[in-house]
């Protein structure tokens, strides 16, 4: 077996694997703070938190790994993935408390900031020669999503919530073992080659590339919607009469619809413009969030979360893509700190903003306001997106 295909079955198991545990953070925080007595304000705040630490590590991260003359992009993601460990690892052990709260907010932001990074080993490994395609590897992603969601929906209400941080910890000690076994691939593929253009600080990149950044920023308004069914999908089936086993089911239903766009985006981003593809599912964040609204039991609920495929897997591959094409060099790295921290600013937004709308409203209002919102981001995307590759 060559090491191209060895490093795409890895490349596919790191997904599946990051995916997986990502689900912890990103569909079962209500579930675990809600059980330890706080409120839907207090949900948010917290997720804010680990959104907003992860906004802020991200582009230290990315600069860090483009300036070293030293290939340090896996040896980063080592680190961080044994923080993780260590901290689900104590979580199952201390009490519930603050300081239970405080590491699993480390872990959500050490997560959230996984992404970019995960994202840059492909122009790393075409570095060394070795071809990746995303789109199936993501697909393993949305499986390992789903998988998880749909378990531990179930699990939290046989054996509690701390069920879900041993499960953590086993998946975790696993994307481990994946991560340094790419490390044995693309580890001895320096970072200075002839290839590279000068080193620009972050500041600069912002000021060179003004236009993309309005693209990222119309992607925050675009993820409001897809943040706020993530994080307050609790409260969404609540209202109208399901539970954390209706949520968790739930979850892994929308990832499991991921996996046909993301195995077919290679396909289709050769058949029709990645641009128009790109608009297309940006609209798609509006009429799945349209339809949410207006949804007033768990079937129709389900009906509505189908639209999933529609959305984000098949902008998420497309834009990935398209970051390459706009952005060269070791800009294209940055390029993509930059378009994850869009969507993780998209996280703190609806994270500070969905609780207290829940606790000052209802749930029927965020919904109604996460149209507005996210109708505004994708008018905005496909005005910008319309421009010339050079002028971004």
């Amino acid at each position: 077996m060559n090491k191209s295909l060895i490093l795409q079955i890895e490349y596919f198991l790191l997904h599946f694997l990051h995916w997986a545990i990502f689900a912890i953070p990103a569909g079962f925080s209500s579930t675990f703070l809600l059980d330890m007595g706080y409120s839907n304000s207090s949900v948010g705040i917290v997720t804010a938190l680990f959104a907003l630490l992860s906004f802020i590590l991200q582009p230290i991260l990315a600069n860090r790994i483009d300036l070293s003359k030293k290939n340090i992009l896996m040896p980063i993601l080592s680190i961080m993935s044994y923080v993780v460990f260590a901290c689900f690892v104590a979580i199952c052990i201390i009490p519930p408390g603050l300081l239970a709260v405080i590491l699993f907010i480390i872990i959500g932001s050490l997560f959230y900031s996984y992404q970019p990074l995960i994202n840059a080993i492909i122009p790393k490994a075409k570095e060394g020669g070795y071809e990746i395609q995303y789109g199936p590897c993501r697909a393993g992603g949305c499986i390992g999503y789903a998988i998880t969601a749909a378990v531990l929906g179930t699990l939290a209400l046989e054996y509690g919530v701390k069920i879900i941080m041993a499960i953590g910890a086993i998946l975790i000690a696993l994307l481990i073992i994946v991560v340094h076994l790419i490390q044995k691939i693309i580890g001895n593929i320096d970072n200075t080659n002839a290839s590279r253009e000068e080193d620009i600080p972050f500041k600069l990149f912002l000021k060179r590339h003004f236009l993309f950044v309005i693209l990222c920023a119309s992607v925050v308004l675009i993820f409001y919607s897809n943040c706020i069914t993530s994080t307050y999908l609790l409260q969404i089936v609540d209202r109208i009469g399901g539970d954390s086993s209706d949520m968790g089911k739930m979850l892994g239903f929308m990832a499991s619809y991921e996996v046909i766009p993301m195995v077919l985006s290679p396909l289709l981003m050769k058949k029709i413009s990645k641009k128009f593809l790109a608009s297309f599912s940006a609209s798609c964040f509006v009429l799945k969030i349209a339809v949410i609204a207006l949804c007033q039991d768990i079937t129709s609920l389900y009906l509505a979360q189908s639209l999933q495929m529609l959305g984000f897997p098949l902008f998420m591959a497309v834009m990935v893509s398209l970051v390459g094409d706009l952005l060269v060099g070791k800009e294209a790295v940055r390029g993509q700190a930059l378009f994850a921290m869009a969507i993780t600013a998209a996280n703190i937004l609806a994270s500070i903003t969905g609780g207290a709308v829940i606790d000052l409203f209802s749930v029927s209002f965020l919904l109604y306001l996460s149209i507005a919102i996210s109708a505004i981001g994708a008018l905005v995307f496909i005005f910008v997106i319309r421009f010339d590759n050079q002028r971004f």
